[in-house]
């Protein structure tokens, strides 16, 4: 899948920390840089914000088409 910048997509995770969040929708604001992510070990992430207006930084199979 091919995440789109804008777009909204259902949030989903396996983690602790934001499993409250699972089913929740979010809009991807943008890809997370070389810098803020370790992409060549763990992937590509993305900062979201959830329709409450909290931002995250998640992983790109958290994220579930709509």
């Amino acid at each position: 899948m091919t995440i789109e910048i804008g777009k909204r997509y259902k949030f989903k995770t396996i983690s602790e920390e934001y499993q409250s969040r699972n089913n929740e929708k979010c809009k991807v604001i943008r890809p997370l840089t070389k810098e803020e992510a370790d992409i060549e070990e763990i992937g590509k992430m993305y900062k979201v914000v959830f329709e409450d207006g909290t931002e995250a930084d998640v992983f790109e199979d958290e994220l579930e088409e709509i």
